[in-house]
């Protein structure tokens, strides 16, 4: 999976012990638009990974669900929807190859 490659500085890696309210997955390959996306959801408290094509987008979400899986394979399986996604959104650009 390539990490995004455009004129802002897109930090990939959320830390586990970050304070962030959720997670957001952008899929864009126009550096400014995920600049601004990046720039406003991490100000609003969200942790972002960001990629640059399609594949990449589902290839992200798949590990990272994966490693939800594998976290939670001990405890009680929790009926919310949301606590067994990986991301609260995800934003793809609709034009996007």
């Amino acid at each position: 999976m390539k990490a995004y490659k455009g004129k802002g500085k897109a930090n990939n890696h959320i830390q586990p012990e970050s304070k962030a309210i959720g997670r957001i997955l952008i899929a864009d390959d126009d550096a400014d638009a995920v600049l601004t996306y990046k720039t406003a959801l991490e100000n609003a408290g969200y942790g972002v990974i960001a990629v640059d094509n399609g594949e990449d987008c589902a290839k992200a979400y798949m590990e990272e669900f994966q490693k939800l899986r594998i976290s939670k394979a001990g405890d009680p399986i929790n009926r919310s929807t949301h606590r067994n996604q990986p991301f609260e959104a995800v934003i793809l650009d609709y034009r996007m190859p």
